[in-house]
């Protein structure tokens, strides 16, 4: 009795899963949007029909068929009404979560933008802190504090003046002034105790035009005529 050999059983290997389609959060959100703009305006054309159907049961009498007729329409209308308010509820909760999840993802990206901003700014500081010496700051600040102050008496020094020689003095030169001062002033008859102002002119005023009412006649001579025979009062 001969053995054969077992046929090779093809491996059958699982179908990978579909890769997962990734939610776009924004997407999402614009159509809970629009969903949400869909059902307002069905809840408006509920409201509308309502409306109608209740004014045409007004005018007729109750208990007739157009009566019952309206009457069924309206409470038709009055349950799609309840349906889309619950499914609007559905909607404001989902757009409210993704509003809350919107708002967590980007308060952590911030938040790890933060972090390894802070992180660069430590690494940085640190290098540049470890090129600087503050012995060397300290004796570079103390140089500019020594030439600070050589500059300000080197300033002094040049805004000094020449000394003229034979003993003259600032003193001297004041006193001088003064008297050149009261000089000037006998010179040209002016009293120095009396302000500028209130000074005599040295411009001589011109004649003044006489005046129409209550003129008093000149006894002035007139321009080339002598003052001849006439009394001087």
């Amino acid at each position: 009795m001969g053995f054969g050999k077992k046929p090779v059983q093809p491996v059958h290997y699982a179908a990978p899963p579909p890769p997962s389609r990734r939610v776009d959060m924004a997407a999402h959100e614009h159509e809970l949007e629009a969903r949400s703009g869909g059902l307002e305006a069905k809840l408006r054309k509920c409201d509308q029909d309502l409306a109608m159907y209740k004014k045409e049961m007004q005018r007729l009498k109750p208990g007739t068929s157009q009566y019952n007729m309206y009457k069924q329409r309206a409470l038709r209308v009055l349950k799609q009404k309840r349906v889309y308010e619950k499914q609007m509820a559905q909607t404001g909760n989902q757009q409210f979560n993704m509003d809350q999840m919107k708002f967590a993802k980007e308060s952590v990206a911030d938040a790890k933008a933060s972090v390894q901003m802070m992180q660069e700014a430590n690494k940085t500081m640190k290098k540049d802190m470890a090129s600087v010496d503050v012995s060397q700051v300290e004796e570079l600040h103390d140089d500019m504090e020594e030439m600070l102050m050589d500059a300000n008496d080197i300033g002094d020094m040049l805004g000094r003046t020449y000394d003229l020689g034979d003993g003259i003095t600032d003193a001297d030169l004041e006193a001088e002034l003064d008297g050149v001062e009261e000089e000037l002033f006998d010179g040209i008859g002016i009293d120095s105790s009396v302000p500028s102002y209130l000074q005599p002119s040295n411009v001589p005023a011109t004649a003044a035009a006489p005046s129409s009412v209550g003129a008093q006649p000149s006894h002035a001579p007139a321009m080339g005529m002598p003052d001849v025979g006439r009394p001087n009062f």
